[in-house]
């Protein structure tokens, strides 16, 4: 199996176990919500789209009304580019408006926080926005509307030294 085809099945793999998912993680900061309803979701522009539905009843809203609720930042653990289980809707709301707005266009910044050389840090950031893109992609969305940039450490959200600050700077900014 090619290192390509073992990352899309891995990622495969995550959305269904996160979808089979009953809790969920908070950070600081965090907002959980529990007002998801089924049902139709209306996207930017007027267009209509179907939300997810499972067993709960969770659809997707837009990505603004996503991005109100909880932010627009999807966060990592350290040292690693695994998606949580607690940024799927984000992510799926990113990927719904793409695909109902073939014209669009998100830009996904991927940061670290201090520890690692500068260069690491920009290849994590960078492989931390890349798996949010190949989840968005596996929607069905067009690579070409997605851009990708990695500020590695240069850019905290919090400036400080120890895992408070360090949490909230391993990150992935969804920008539209």
């Amino acid at each position: 199996m090619t290192k390509q085809a073992l990352i899309v099945f891995l990622i495969s793999l995550l959305l269904t176990l996160g979808a089979c998912s009953t809790s969920t993680k908070q950070m600081p900061g965090d907002v959980i919500s529990d007002d998801y309803e089924g049902g139709d979701v209306s996207i930017e522009d007027g267009a209509q789209t179907s939300g997810l539905e499972g067993e709960g009843g969770l659809s997707m809203g837009t990505l603004n009304d996503v991005i109100a609720q909880s932010g627009n930042v999807v966060y990592f653990d350290y040292n690693s580019a695994e998606i949580r289980d607690e940024s799927m809707p984000l992510i799926m709301a990113a990927a719904e408006l793409l695909s109902a707005n073939p014209a669009a266009q998100l830009r996904l910044e991927g940061h670290a926080d201090e520890r690692g050389t500068r260069e690491f840090n920009l290849a994590l950031g960078e492989q931390r926005a890349q798996t949010v893109r190949d989840i968005i992609m596996l929607q069905g969305v067009s690579g070409n509307q997605l851009d990708i940039v990695s500020y590695g450490e240069e850019k905290p959200a919090v400036v400080g030294s120890g895992e408070e600050s360090w949490q909230q700077n391993r990150r992935v900014e969804i920008i539209q």
